[in-house]
């Protein structure tokens, strides 16, 4: 491993065992450290990157709680083999309904919620429309076999997530919105851009700070022009495409869609 101080580390706001930690997996990731390597040991790490113990030992146990490495009573720490999902990339959805079926077929993972808040969205974002004065937000992970494929923060109207609090707990936000008959969508509209991850979605989507990601705004209005549904979504880089045939309108293919 080359020389890595750690005054050579990308300044950030997170604490520097998790920046070491994405330089860890950026070397499993890239094979660097090939899968059945044993690592250098705790106080060969310590010289080479210029830090403490408990910062070296804290990445590593970030990295084995992951599934990346494992440790070996009186052997040391190796490389785990790591299992390739069934797919190779998802497609993001183009249409309402193809988004209320992503979420039929991914598993969900609660991170937060959050009663009767104002909506808050970043400086740039703007919306139209009715914003209504009280909305849950929560965040959410979704995984395909097993695997992080998105990060999502949303935005529901207070007035109907009160009504449907079970189906929102339970269920893919938009599928449960797709779902409920009740609700009359007037309009749903998706933004699609490149971005790079920040701290926050690198720890939830178990990537590096600063990988590619294609970030998606989703908003829904009612028929009164009320936004009932804010979302961001981030999905790591190497799962997405979006493929386009410029000469005859689009068709579904079998890679899965997000």
């Amino acid at each position: 491993m080359g020389t890595l101080k750690t005054d050579s580390l990308a300044h950030s706001n997170q604490p520097l065992y998790q920046q070491l930690a994405t330089v860890f997996r950026r070397k499993i990731e890239s094979g660097e450290w090939a899968a059945g390597m044993r690592l250098p040991s705790l106080d060969a790490l310590c010289a080479e990157l210029g830090c403490g113990r408990v910062t070296v030992r804290s990445a590593l146990a970030g990295l084995e709680a992951d599934g990346l490495i494992s440790r070996a009573r009186g052997q040391g720490t190796f490389v785990r083999e790591r299992k390739q999902p069934g797919f190779s990339h998802i497609n993001l959805v183009y249409t309402w309904r193809d988004l209320v079926e992503f979420g039929r077929h991914s598993e969900l993972e609660a991170v937060t919620d959050t009663s009767a808040v104002p909506l808050e969205l970043p400086a740039w974002c703007s919306t139209e429309g009715i914003v209504a004065e009280r909305y849950q937000r929560m965040e959410r992970i979704y995984l395909r076999q097993g695997v992080r494929v998105c990060f999502s923060l949303v935005y529901i109207a207070s007035d109907i997530y009160e009504r449907y609090a079970d189906r929102f707990q339970h269920s893919a936000i938009a599928t449960a919105v797709g779902e409920t008959p009740e609700l009359a969508i007037g309009q749903a509209l998706q933004k699609v851009m490149i971005s790079s991850a920040g701290d926050d979605t690198a720890s939830h989507l178990h990537i590096p700070v600063g990988s590619p990601i294609a970030e998606v705004i989703r908003r829904v209005y009612a028929p009164d022009h009320r936004l009932i549904y804010w979302s961001r979504v981030h999905f790591p880089g190497q799962y997405v495409h979006m493929d386009f045939d410029l000469l005859h309108p689009r068709t579904n293919d079998s890679a899965p869609q997000a």
